[in-house]
């Protein structure tokens, strides 16, 4: 029964201002119950305001470490961003020697084929004209190759070195 009364007085009677043993009711006068009735105002209204004043304070903490948050996210970015160009700035350089090699030999192969050509066409005519010819397209053909490779690099935002052939 004292269980039953005590969660009564917990669930109803205490929002009445009924006590748990005593009176029904507090009595007191006019004035007293004024006083308290501001008293409580003016306490509900403090509790409110240091209520509102800590969510501003945790917003306003919460909005620096965002900030905070942000800016360091910004430079990681920056400096993984940097690092990416310099990884792609050194393959394209790899690519750009590897293509020059490449030129640099065919240029010495073509000259080579340039002079047996000079030598056979003093020789046979026209039969080196065929192939003179021939060679020329296959050296066309591989210059539009390397052209396409060098705006290839290009358009990683590289320069590759300038090249004479």
């Amino acid at each position: 029964m004292r269980d039953l009364l005590d969660r009564y007085q917990a669930m109803v009677g205490a929002d009445f201002g009924h006590e748990r043993h005593g009176p029904g009711r507090a009595r007191w006068a006019r004035s007293v119950k004024l006083q308290i009735d501001r008293e409580t105002e003016a306490l509900k209204r403090r509790q409110a305001e240091e209520a509102a004043a800590t969510e501003a304070r945790r917003a306003a903490e919460a909005k620096n470490a965002f900030a905070i948050y942000r800016a360091e996210l910004g430079a990681e970015h920056e400096r993984a961003m940097t690092v990416e160009r310099a990884r792609l700035s050194e393959v394209a350089k790899a690519h750009v020697a590897a293509y020059r090699a490449r030129i640099d030999r065919e240029h010495q192969i073509a000259e080579a084929r340039r002079d047996e050509l000079v030598y056979e066409t003093l020789l046979s005519g026209e039969k080196s004209n065929r192939r003179l010819k021939q060679l020329e397209r296959e050296t066309t053909a591989f210059r539009n190759e390397l052209a396409s490779a060098l705006a290839l690099i290009e358009a990683h935002g590289l320069r590759p070195p300038s090249l004479s052939i």
